[in-house]
């Protein structure tokens, strides 16, 4: 369970309390790592170890070539590289943290309120599982091995998968996808002797003077590990060249950054013919495979599922995408009219007093209150029970029990009609009973363009929230580079 994440929204239950702390407490500022750490542990009710916590917060912010497409968390600090596929992040106390612009368009928070949560012992934990705008699981990929189960889903590009959801709302077929990782220069294309491979290549030119230059390495070969492996192709120390006649190398060079790879490698004269017949691929080992026969997800339902293809992920995830829209929609048309609702018992409430209409002063509560019912203002019990969600039911039962409270002879004073009664002095004016009214229009509109709008309507706004920031993000990073590029 803790190892196999779900088709929804991707995640692990460590990853997904992770999110739910941040959110909790709204991280736009950067936190430390091992602060953040001890909040999840009381927020989310982790109980295990803090170096695995510690762990996955980091993976979710790491943003080097075969990692994440898109990372949750913004990586302040030095949180691995490809040199050695993030092994070399440092310790958490020296790196911070807080959320990308992106997530929050990913995990749209209307949404926030139509989750089912999670409770431990009493206190309110992360949700069942959360559902983002696009499935994860195929966004970022997963890996992992469980007790009698394994996974492992690559990576695919986030502006495909978009152009594939569009397609489904619109009932047209949907495009097949590759694995993609951002940043990555290579190919990868099906395997000609495997349907359920797919090849993946790396870059080798040869320059002008002869020398083999790589600039590119499979996905997850990490740079210092394939250094290692070209230094088992040397001349072994304490032989001479002469002596050593199965080395394939004289000498290689290194010319990386973080973030880019570049070995330039003197293939020996003898070992020439040799490296010519085998090909560049199989003898530099620039080839690799990923398969795609075990893509086991946990379904919305918590069942274990085998998927065949990335297409069948996208289509379980988009029918029930579709059903927290609706959900969504829902929420928001009872929260706008209980709000709508509002505004029109405070504007005609002030009018009335100040007409003289209504006379407040020197009356007792109970008699204030039938004589509101009368004249035909909501309570907020009423007005509760406009809202379908489940937060609304909650905020009901807890005015319930107040009024409730308030008839035993409680110390409670609140009453259904506090919303009216509990109004500043200064907003018995005209000037306030204008601004309560401009705000119902504008109310009124609001609610009317959301009941106008279709849930595909509402799916492809987000959707295209979310593309004008991956464009934003990949313009600075293209930026960022290039100023590095000039310093070089």
């Amino acid at each position: 369970m803790r190892s196999i994440p779900c088709v929804v929204d991707g995640f692990k239950p460590s990853q997904r309390k992770v999110l739910f702390s941040a959110f909790k407490k709204k991280l736009k500022s950067d936190l430390k790592v091992a602060q953040l750490v001890g909040y999840i542990s009381e927020q989310a009710a982790y109980h295990h170890g803090e170096m695995s916590l510690e762990n996955t917060i980091v993976n979710l912010a790491q943003n080097f070539v075969g990692s994440n497409n898109i990372n949750l968390l913004v990586p302040s600090g030095q949180f691995g590289t490809r040199l050695q596929g993030g092994k070399d992040h440092a310790a958490a106390r020296y790196i911070y943290t807080r959320l990308s612009v992106a997530t929050r368009l990913i995990f749209h928070p209307d949404d926030d309120h139509v989750l089912e949560y999670l409770d431990e012992e009493g206190q309110r934990i992360e949700p069942k599982w959360y559902c983002p705008i696009l499935p994860m699981v195929l966004l970022n990929g997963a890996e992992g091995i469980g007790v009698g189960w394994s996974t492992a889903i690559p990576n695919h590009n986030p502006r495909e998968i978009i152009r594939n959801i569009r397609k489904l709302l619109r009932g047209q077929p949907m495009a097949p996808m590759l694995p993609w990782y951002r940043g990555f220069k290579g190919s990868i294309a099906p395997s000609e002797s495997d349907a359920d491979r797919l090849d993946v290549l790396g870059t080798a030119e040869r320059g002008a003077d002869g020398a083999l230059e790589i600039t590119e390495l499979p996905v997850k070969v990490w740079t210092q590990g394939y250094k290692e492996f070209l230094e088992s192709l040397m001349p072994e120390e304490g032989k001479r060249r002469g002596e050593q006649s199965s080395h394939i190398l004289e000498d290689f060079t290194e010319h990386h950054t973080e973030n880019t790879v570049r070995f330039v490698l003197r293939v020996a004269p003898e070992a020439a013919q040799k490296v010519d017949r085998q090909g560049v691929e199989k003898t530099f080992k620039l080839k690799s495979s990923i398969a795609t026969s075990n893509m086991m997800l946990f379904n919305h339902e918590g069942r274990m599922t085998r998927y065949n293809t990335a297409l069948e992920i996208l289509e379980d995830f988009c029918i029930l995408r579709r059903e927290m829209y609706v959900k969504r929609k829902s929420y928001l048309v009872g929260k706008l009219t209980k709000e709508k609702e509002i505004l029109s018992n405070k504007a005609r409430f002030i009018l009335m007093v100040v007409r003289g209409e209504l006379e407040l002063r020197g009356r007792k509560k109970a008699d204030l209150l039938v004589e509101l019912k009368q004249l035909g203002f909501k309570s907020m019990r009423e007005l509760n029970a406009l809202a379908s969600s489940s937060l609304q039911d909650e905020a009901a039962s807890v005015e319930a029990g107040d009024a409730g409270a308030e008839a035993s002879g409680a110390p409670s004073e609140k009453s259904d009609f506090d919303y009216l009664l509990g109004m500043a002095l200064w907003s018995l004016t005209f000037e306030k009973v204008e601004e309560i009214k401009r705000q119902l229009e504008a109310k009124s509109a609001e609610l009317d363009e959301l009941l106008a709008t279709s849930v595909e309507q509402m799916w492809d706004r987000d959707l295209d929230a979310l593309s004008a920031t991956l464009d934003q993000l990949d313009a600075e990073e293209a930026e960022e580079a290039a100023s590095v590029a000039a310093l070089a």
